[in-house]
């Protein structure tokens, strides 16, 4: 009785134990995407993009040296290796004559997120971040030239630019 006591408890208590300290080294998963690895276009980095399995993943190195990545409507990114500058973007934002300026979302150092709306139509919703990985720095934005985008697709693009990593190099 006793040995079948132990073992309904310690086989819980192993299973419990043995799992801590795994979560920490492994990598931070977004539901419903997968890591994406852009080498092929010159940008040693890896970014989490929707998961090719449900949309066509459409990425391209564009002719100034940034990539777009494109997964159906909701998923519209462009990747530019600079430092960018989060002011004069501000600037650029509130004096638009088209798309006029609403709200800020987010407001950071390096990151914004506004509301916008061209007259009579729904509010549209986008995004500018600059993120460091490694040495360098790369703009992450909204494609503006497409679709408007909702506001849960801008959320779920900004996680996936804040989410830019350096590829890990695996040594032989």
């Amino acid at each position: 009785m006793f040995k079948k006591l132990f073992f309904l408890l310690a086989v819980p208590v192993y299973f419990t134990v043995s799992g801590c300290g795994q979560s920490a080294t492994r990598d931070k998963n977004i539901p419903g995407m997968s890591v994406y690895d852009l080498s092929a276009y010159n940008a040693p980095i890896t970014i989490y993009v929707p998961d090719t399995t449900k949309t066509k993943l459409e990425p391209s190195l564009q002719s100034s040296g940034s990539i777009t990545i494109k997964s159906g409507k909701d998923f519209q990114i462009s990747i530019t290796p600079g430092e960018g500058d989060i002011a004069l973007t501000k600037g650029d934002i509130k004096d638009a004559d088209v798309k006029k300026f609403k709200r800020y979302l987010r407001d950071d150092p390096d990151a914004i997120i506004w509301e916008s709306q061209v007259s009579g139509m729904d509010s549209e919703y986008h995004f500018y971040t600059i993120v460091k990985a490694g040495k360098d720095s790369y703009v992450i934005e909204d494609l503006k030239d497409g679709d408007a985008f909702s506001e849960a697709a801008i959320l779920k693009m900004m996680e996936a630019a804040k989410s830019i990593k350096v590829k890990e190099i695996k040594k032989v």
